[in-house]
Formats: C-alpha cells, sequence, structure tokens
C-alpha cells in the first residue's frame, strides 16, 4: 500500500511540474491554434447566392478542406509530443536535480511516473485541440452528413444526403458506426489519434535515456513517422503502413486502407519502448 501511494504521490508531483511547464504549454497552444485556424478558415458566407451549401460536422472534423492546416497539424504532432515531457528526465539531468530526486524514490517509480506523466501530456497536447474542433463543428455545422439545399424545381427546401449504400462507400474504415452514429465515429477517431500520441510519446520518452542533448529527444518519433511515410509510398493503399494517420482516419471515398494496420502499428511501437526500459533504468542505477 506504502508502495502504491508513494507511486500516486510521485505521479501527482510529476504532474504538477507539467502544467507549469514550459514545453508542455507551447505544445499545446500550438497545437490549438492550427486546430481553431482550421475551424474558422472553414467559415464562409456568400450572401450573393441562393444556393447554400451546408457542410456537415464530418466533412468539417479534421480540418475538411483545409488542408494546409491539417498536414501542419499531423507533421507536428511527433515533436509536441515529444515536446511535451519526453525530455523532462535529460533537462533534470543537465540542471543537477537528478540525483536529489532519486534520494527518497526507487529508480522504478521515478522512470515509470515520468513515462505515465509524458503519455498523459501528449494525449492532452493533441487530443483536446482535438475535441474543441469537434465542439465548434458541432455547433457550426449542425447536419450529420453533407446536404444541399436546392432553391429551384420540386426539391425545393429539401436536403439531399449522400448514399452510404453507393459502391464508392462500401469500404470506408468503420463505415457502421459512422452511419449509426457519427459523433461517436469522429469520438472514436480522436480515440485513435490519443492512442498514437500517448505510445509515441512513451517511445520518445524511452529514447530519451540515449541522448545527451534535449533537443535530440525530439527526433525519434519524428524520423520514424517520416521513415514509415516513406516506405508507405512503395506499398499497396489497402496496406498504407504510414504514420500519417489522416490515411487512416479520415473520411475517404473509396478508401479501402486497413485500419488493424493502424494497431499493428501502435503495438510495434509499444513492443520497442518496452525493449527499451531496461536501458533506462540501468542509466538511472548510474546516477549515483
Amino acid at each position: 500500500m506504502q508502495t502504491k501511494n508513494s507511486f500516486a504521490r510521485l505521479l501527482g508531483a510529476q504532474l504538477r511540474v507539467l502544467f507549469n511547464r514550459t514545453g508542455f504549454q507551447l505544445a499545446w497552444l500550438l497545437m490549438l491554434i492550427l486546430s481553431l485556424s482550421a475551424v474558422f478558415g472553414q467559415f464562409y458566407f456568400n450572401f450573393n447566392s441562393v444556393v447554400t451549401w451546408l457542410h456537415s460536422v464530418s466533412d468539417n472534423f479534421l480540418f475538411g478542406d483545409h488542408a494546409s492546416a491539417r498536414d501542419m497539424f499531423f507533421f507536428f504532432m511527433p515533436i509536441v509530443c515529444a515536446l511535451a515531457f519526453a525530455d523532462s528526465t535529460v533537462e533534470e539531468k543537465d540542471s543537477g536535480l537528478l540525483p536529489a530526486l532519486l534520494v527518497r524514490r526507487s529508480k522504478a517509480q521515478y522512470y515509470f511516473s515520468k513515462m505515465l506523466t509524458c503519455m498523459i501530456a501528449a494525449v492532452l497536447v493533441v487530443v483536446a485541440p482535438l475535441l474543441i474542433n469537434l465542439a465548434l463543428n458541432a455547433l457550426v455545422y449542425p447536419t450529420p452528413f453533407e446536404s444541399g439545399v436546392w432553391p429551384e424545381g420540386g426539391g425545393v427546401g429539401d436536403r439531399w444526403f449522400f448514399s452510404l449504400s453507393n459502391e464508392i462507400w462500401m469500404d470506408m474504415p468503420m463505415k457502421s458506426l459512422y452511419i449509426q452514429n457519427v459523433y461517436l465515429y469522429l469520438l472514436a477517431i480522436i480515440g485513435m489519434t490519443g492512442l498514437y500520441a500517448a505510445v509515441g510519446a512513451a517511445f520518445a520518452y524511452a529514447a530519451s535515456y540515449f541522448f545527451k542533448y534535449r533537443v535530440l529527444v525530439l527526433l525519434p518519433l519524428f524520423l520514424l513517422q517520416q521513415i514509415l511515410n516513406l516506405a508507405s509510398s512503395f506499398a499497396t493503399q489497402r496496406w498504407n503502413i504510414t504514420l500519417d494517420i489522416t490515411d487512416y482516419l479520415r473520411v475517404i471515398a473509396g478508401s479501402n486502407v486497413h485500419i488493424p494496420v493502424f494497431f499493428i502499428i501502435m503495438a510495434c511501437i509499444a513492443l520497442v519502448t518496452v525493449l527499451l526500459v531496461p536501458y533506462g533504468l540501468k542509466k538511472l542505477r548510474n546516477v549515483y
């Protein structure tokens, strides 16, 4: 019981450090700005036209047609996942605080409380802006699916919805959930994004024990994403192995990318992280 309480206290202390940390605040602010810029960049009103195209929450979530904001969000995601907290041990070592922090706690408690805090930080940095993105889109675009209002002909004022039974939708990822409840579908997307952030941040933290300088901690997950993106260009769409998760999470007509590939990649990164843990614990034992 004492061990559990001490770990909980240590985790609480790490979280307090996290929320006061400049790197976490900057990472969160960057992703929030990108998310909000995408939302407000999509708002447009054509007062000279009688016909108004009604966008849907599903069409505009994950930045819709705002490609630049979407690409920047996912480009910076592996960097902010590491920037939030993954370099904290390197920072404490460089400042000389690490030996003092390890005096009254076990190396394992320190290591795993740091890793858990790093995962929480990455989820907050990535998921919170996406939840805000979804909430704003749900308020501005009340329709669940794309529709149009046609002022002429027999269909005056009637909304026309895309037919999900159409052939181009047959291989859409998570199609059944999309049809049943589009909001649950979008929350599932956010959940997958949060999983990527948590696993990637844990990997970046475990790899941080190999580096002396804090800036290098930002590179492992980012380089892994770029390598997989390059490798995916030689693969078929069905077995896309990229970590550019828009390929899995966006609603793309006719997309046949296998969602399980995403979870296979996450499992492989988690396995590599586990294999790096003994090295980190050994480095901590050599502190004093």
